[in-house]
């Protein structure tokens, strides 16, 4: 037996066992007119490309999809965010390149490639992410498990849950904490980007938190705040 085709009866074994696997061990999510809250997602990813032909309709069609499937999605998004790429999904990334071009244009197998690839740590994370955007305000009960999860240990996911919570617009008095806390993230761009959300969201406790000092470029051009600028907590 050749060489290549021992890659390919391999990576053939690796999808029906990971398909398997994967509809065993996950709950069913979500659905709106036949497609999956992941497969609307990807539909929804698709819309930005420069290549897709009808990119406004397919916009249109998949953010729609996912505002009806609404709090549904809640418990698969937050899980997306916190999504880590597995060995085995490691491995059959790393084997697509030496499939023969015939073997990817087949639909099932195409099929089963597109659900492991959209299941991979940051393609997932960003689906988590766009979708609490996509739903915004009615994404509001997933406000305690995203401040949860900017507490996390990966400083990606962290961020991931401050940009959703921007998103989805917590009140005041719940958000500013999280974001005033972030500020001293031992993670440097999450350190920045809680600065950003503070600029832009609560300029005056921002300048009071010292933000415009230490990252001047975010300091609005017509900034006249009161306050003296002094870096939070001194």
């Amino acid at each position: 037996m050749g060489k290549r085709r021992r890659i390919i009866l391999i990576t053939l074994a690796l999808l029906i066992a990971g398909s398997l696997a994967f509809y065993l061990t996950h709950p069913r999510e979500p659905s709106y007119e036949g497609r999956t809250l992941t497969e609307w997602l990807n539909l929804y990813y698709r819309s930005f490309s420069a290549n897709e032909p009808n990119r406004p309709a397919l916009y249109d069609a998949s953010t729609n999809a996912i505002k009806h499937i609404g709090t549904n999605a809640i418990p698969f998004l937050i899980k997306k965010l916190t999504s880590r790429e597995t060995n085995f999904q490691k491995h059959l990334r790393l084997s697509i390149p030496k499939l023969p071009r015939s073997l990817l244009r087949v639909p099932f197998f195409q099929r089963s490639l597109i659900q492991f690839l959209s299941t991979t740590h940051g393609w997932d994370q960003f689906q988590g992410r766009e979708g609490l955007k996509i739903l915004g305000t009615d994404a509001l009960s997933a406000v305690p498990a995203l401040a949860r999860l900017t507490k996390h240990p990966d400083p990606h996911v962290r961020a991931m849950a401050l940009d959703s919570l921007r998103s989805i617009h917590p009140k005041p008095e719940i958000f500013l904490p999280i974001l005033l806390q972030a500020m001293h993230d031992p993670d440097a761009g999450t350190q920045m980007l809680s600065a950003a959300i503070l600029a832009d969201l609560y300029p005056e406790e921002a300048d009071y938190a010292g933000v415009y000092k230490l990252y001047p470029a975010l300091k609005p051009a017509d900034t006249n705040n009161i306050f003296t600028n002094q870096p939070f907590g001194q």
